[in-house]
């Protein structure tokens, strides 16, 4: 008896038990065919859906899938392809194993958790994101692109600037008008002590030295340095007694800006902020006070805006007299809008 041991696996075997059974072809297609993507390519019901993009194989042909197909669907469509060799009814439609593996391991088709993933981003409702933005002042924010949450707060705490970057200034010393009437004679209210303020707020006192080797600067301040830009509110209050003698007065108050040029700054009046002050000056009744507001921008100069808050006389009963600030009326908060 002659025993024969023969060989009853058939040629890719392992591939094919291995293989990701999609379908089976339902006609023939020959060689040489164009199947474009308005073409469809019939089939039995397909074993699941399929994606746009899905990487397919016809008895070993690697074809794209053009458009999303639904399970049990009996037809699909491939990107434009000519045939190079035909293919037959009834050949098994799989899964390319070799792109499964890449897409297992480097994610560039397909879905994720409702997202579709291409070469170089994920898309959902219409938007694709392509990367993250790393960058506290948004610069090169796209509609494709997603901000981290450290680089949001920090935008978001510089622009809005109403709880970062604020200051609070007393006087610790009072000053008092000259007793000769009129703005032109006006003097600095001397702003001089942060009382509360932010950490790291950019509002600089100058104090009673002034800016170095400037003169008429003295207890000017600045709300930023010349790189910085942006709104701010300011708002102050004066209050005043009668000094020397005890009559009727009126004072005036205002704010100044102004430009430094080599070693001279040229204030100018900030309009509208003049407010008035009309003190009785009877017996007791003797104080009067006022308070005022002003939203400033400054631009994106090469030169510090500076400001000072200045008192002056204009008028009263009894030309001798003046008036002095009080302590514990005088104030002005600097906050970054």
């Amino acid at each position: 008896m002659i025993t024969t041991n023969i060989n009853t696996t058939p040629p890719n075997y392992e591939e094919q038990i291995n293989s990701f059974y999609l379908t089976q072809l339902d006609r023939t297609y020959n060689e040489g065919t164009e199947i474009n993507n308005t073409i469809s390519v019939g089939c039995r019901p397909l074993a699941f859906a399929i994606k746009a993009g899905t990487k397919i194989l016809i008895d070993g042909l690697s074809f794209e899938i053009y458009a999303d197909a639904a399970q049990s669907a009996l037809q699909f469509f491939i990107v434009t392809t000519t045939l190079s060799e035909s293919i037959n009814k009834g050949a098994k439609i799989t899964i390319d194993k070799e792109n499964l593996f890449l897409q297992y391991q480097r994610k560039t088709e397909g879905q994720v958790a409702g997202f579709d993933i291409d070469a170089d981003g994920i898309t959902k409702g219409g938007v694709e994101i392509t990367g993250w933005l790393d960058s506290d002042t948004m610069t090169g924010a796209t509609a494709n692109n997603v901000p981290t949450a450290e680089s949001v707060k920090a935008y978001v705490d510089a622009s809005s600037g109403g709880g970062s970057n604020y200051s609070m200034a007393k006087c610790t010393t009072t000053t008092t008008t000259s007793s000769t009437d009129g703005e032109a004679n006006a003097v600095v209210i001397p702003f001089d002590t942060e009382l509360n303020s932010s950490v790291g707020n950019t509002m600089v006192l100058n104090g009673s030295a002034g800016v170095s080797g400037v003169s008429d600067t003295e207890y000017s301040f600045y709300l930023d340095d010349a790189s910085g830009t942006g709104q701010f509110e300011l708002n102050w209050a004066v209050a005043i007694n009668t000094n020397i003698a005890n009559n009727r007065i009126l004072c005036g108050v205002h704010l100044q800006t102004g430009e430094i040029t080599g070693s001279t700054i040229t204030w100018s009046i900030l309009s509208p902020s003049t407010s008035w002050i009309y003190n009785r000056g009877t017996g007791a009744i003797r104080k009067g006070s006022t308070s005022n507001s002003s939203f400033v921008t400054i631009g994106a100069a090469a030169k510090i805006t500076y400001f000072r808050l200045m008192l002056w006389n204009e008028g009263s009963s009894t030309g001798t007299m003046n008036a002095i600030t009080l302590l514990n009326g005088t104030q002005i908060t600097m906050k970054k809008l």
